[in-house]
């Protein structure tokens, strides 16, 4: 049967998942669960900050490393949380980053340039793709096509020589941007092919 609780500030009778877990060695298990639930905390946690934004913007300077070292730890030890919190709040993150990329546009820009040089299978698929979506192009790909789709790029990249992935028929005539009309093509070949189609430019 499933354990109940109540919480302390609002009231409410709520299951076990809806509590935090609060470290005490004090505890045979090695702490407790918290007398208040989670949304309530983040309600607490939210005003107090509000409230007094110098001392939480000095204790962050102090605590620099010991809050990024937890951040990490915690994201790596519950992946189905965060995963499962960015889904059901993704306007919320969608103006996080906006605001978090505006405030420091130097670092975005040194850290989309280092990030295409190492991933440049990636960044040449995502290019293709926002292309096609463009001229509506790009049909809903599930994982293993988009997997598919980056490989071509990465087999581009580590080709000796100069390759281009090719989309058979042509995005701006109607062909698809999917892996089943893709190819990998030598680049001055693809030059030349432009927006043909394969029998008008191989001549079948």
């Amino acid at each position: 049967m499933k354990k109940v609780k109540r919480c302390t500030n609002c009231y409410r009778f709520l299951g076990e998942s809806a509590f935090g877990w609060q470290k005490d060695k004090r505890y045979l298990k090695g702490g407790r669960a918290c007398s208040v639930c989670k949304k309530c905390c983040r309600v607490k946690s939210y005003i107090r900050r509000e409230l007094n934004p110098e001392y939480f913007k000095q204790y962050y300077k102090d605590n620099t490393d010991h809050l990024k070292q937890y951040s990490k730890q915690h994201r790596k030890d519950n992946p189905e949380y965060y995963k499962q919190y960015y889904k059901n709040n993704p306007e919320y993150f969608k103006q996080h980053f906006k605001r978090y990329w505006k405030d420091n546009a130097e670092y975005k820009r040194q850290y989309d340039k280092q990030y295409g040089l190492n991933n440049r299978d990636k960044v040449y698929a995502k290019n293709a793709k926002r292309r096609a979506m463009k001229l509506r192009q790009s049909p809903q790909l599930n994982q293993e096509e988009k997997h598919r789709i980056e490989t071509l790029y990465r087999r581009a990249q580590k080709l000796s020589g100069d390759w281009h992935v090719d989309h058979i028929r042509p995005i701006s005539k109607g062909g698809l941007h999917h892996p089943d009309n893709m190819q990998l093509i030598p680049a001055n070949e693809n030059l030349r092919k432009g927006a043909k189609y394969p029998e008008e430019f191989y001549g079948k």
